[in-house]
């Protein structure tokens, strides 16, 4: 939803995703470790076709963390600011005065 955003210029919306995105990756993050935990398990138990799927799911789980949980995490504070200054009034906004 992200790049369709950006894609078609719809700032606002992509905006307003990014404040929400540090939640959704931790979401995201928490359910890999939660399934790596149960694969793991099923292999302790007796399953040894798992091995390759361990390596896998441990990679992708490493990844999401590192790669998008904790950069959102750090830059929610920079999002929020943003999301206020696009959302509030213009500063940009020039008063013409005629003399």
């Amino acid at each position: 939803m992200a790049r369709v955003a950006e894609d078609t210029l719809m700032w606002t919306f992509r905006f307003r995703l990014a404040k929400a995105e540090h939640i959704w990756w931790t979401f995201i993050s928490v359910l890999l470790t939660l399934s790596l935990i149960m694969i793991t398990f099923s292999f302790l138990v007796g399953n040894n076709g798992e091995a390759v799927s361990i390596l896998a799911l441990s990679t992708v789980t490493g990844i999401a963390i590192v790669r998008y949980s904790t950069p959102a995490w750090r830059s929610r504070h920079f999002i929020k600011i943003r999301w206020l200054v696009w959302t509030g009034p213009s500063r940009t906004a020039i008063n013409v005065e005629k003399k």
